[in-house]
């Protein structure tokens, strides 16, 4: 039996995030925390993106797989564990580190900025100016 449901309406941004639960259908509450659970791991996801969630309960308890779509590519986790609860922190710990690796190296192929050129000497203005990168104006002699 599958459960799938796309959270949130037209108007919520929510409606990025779908889930599906095969083999059980949660009560109430575990729906309510599965939702706000994937909101959460969706609000720390590079923006623009969907994610899809699957859920199945077997004889050795829950399993789970989480699907992240973006421009930034893609990104996914899978769990396991004897009961639900369990399985959601082993899915959003995974997922969050993931986006944690993701973060650290995204700029690690961008070629590097040239620093900009120092002001020559005696093109004006004092150290301080300089330092502020910008030239004083020129002083009155009187």
């Amino acid at each position: 039996m599958s459960d799938r449901e796309d959270i949130g309406g037209d108007d919520c941004p929510t409606r990025d995030i779908e889930s599906s639960c095969e083999g059980f259908t949660p009560t109430s509450d575990a729906r309510r925390t599965i939702d706000a659970r994937l909101a959460r791991m969706h609000r720390k996801c590079p923006s623009g993106s969907l994610l899809s969630a699957a859920f199945a309960r077997g004889d050795d308890g829950y399993q789970a797989q989480v699907r992240v779509r973006s421009l930034r590519g893609p990104f996914s986790s899978e769990a396991r564990a004897p009961d639900l609860w369990r399985c959601l922190d082993l899915l959003e710990e995974r997922l969050l580190a993931e986006f944690g690796s993701w973060r650290a190296s995204r700029f690690q192929d961008e070629p590097a900025q040239a620093p900009a050129p120092a002001s020559a000497p005696g093109a004006g203005g004092d150290a301080a100016s300089r330092r502020r990168g910008g030239a004083e104006p020129p002083r009155d002699q009187a």
